[in-house]
């Protein structure tokens, strides 16, 4: 059981931001960033502060692959929304990276640089290519630790974990039983349990992870989430918005300061 941190947080009212609303410059809100919660693959002799496996906010590495900051260890998460992707990541030459906007599954979007129609016509979808073009599930939610601290992040959801992810989804979103049946339902009314399991493929070893649901909130606290879904919902406007058809896609910078989100400590 989570409990709150009994950190305060100023609030602004109407006058402040009538005062506020003109002094917004795009290109500030345009240039947020927000952390990204990512699987651990730092051992704990190679300076990790948490087990391979876990799931870690805010961690960053050198050019040579060394821990720099290990982050915070992130238990569960409300999940506010989630969008579809299409990467095409070089690591070596990242003037060639290409990307799709963030979109809704089914929607017609184009790479931004190469201006491909993205899908399996795309040639960097092409299974022989490596590096590839590789579909995305973009999770923007808030993380939370063990003793309930909140945390604004992303998480990109592709490879192994792209369809325990989008199943498990497809299960957080839909209500079962009752007078109606099945009905969609929001994924922020509830916190998902996180996890991992250890696979391997040949010599490779990696983790994948594991979800499970947790109880249900209360109506009080479903509208404060419903609330921060709709600033999420902001925040992936002004990142496509920044999505130029000669750059690279707006990228969201892992090496973001970690801060807890305003109003996001919530009991569960």
């Amino acid at each position: 059981m989570m409990t709150t941190t009994g950190m305060e947080v100023a609030r602004i009212d109407d006058r402040m931001l009538a005062l506020a609303e003109p002094m917004v410059d795009v290109r500030d809100t345009v240039s947020d960033t927000t952390p990204i919660l990512r699987l651990n693959y730092v051992d704990p002799i190679e300076g990790s502060a948490y087990e391979k496996g876990a799931w870690v906010l805010g961690q960053v590495k050198g050019e040579k692959g060394e821990l720099i900051e290990p982050g915070v260890k992130i238990e569960s998460l409300v999940i506010l929304c989630v969008r579809s992707r299409n990467s095409y990541y070089v690591q070596d030459d990242t003037d060639k990276n290409c990307s799709s906007p963030y979109h809704v599954p089914g929607e017609w979007v184009k790479g931004n640089r190469y201006r491909n129609d993205c899908g399996v016509n795309c040639a960097y979808t092409a299974k022989d290519l490596n590096p590839r073009c590789r579909r995305q599930k973009v999770l923007f939610g808030i993380g939370y630790t063990a003793d309930g601290s909140g945390y604004e992040c992303m998480a990109f959801m592709q490879g192994a974990n792209f369809v325990p992810f989008s199943n498990f989804y497809r299960e957080l979103t839909k209500s079962r039983g009752g007078k109606k049946g099945t009905k969609n339902i929001p994924p922020f009314m509830r916190p998902v349990v996180l996890g991992s399991r250890r696979e391997k493929k040949g010599a490779t070893t990696y983790f994948v992870g594991e979800y499970e649901m947790g109880p249900l909130f209360d109506s009080e606290q479903i509208q404060l989430f419903q609330e921060r879904r709709d600033l999420a919902a902001q925040l992936i406007d002004e990142l496509n918005a920044s999505h130029s058809d000669k750059g690279v896609a707006k990228v969201v910078n892992p090496e973001v300061e970690v801060k807890p989100a305003a109003d996001a400590d919530v009991p569960f």
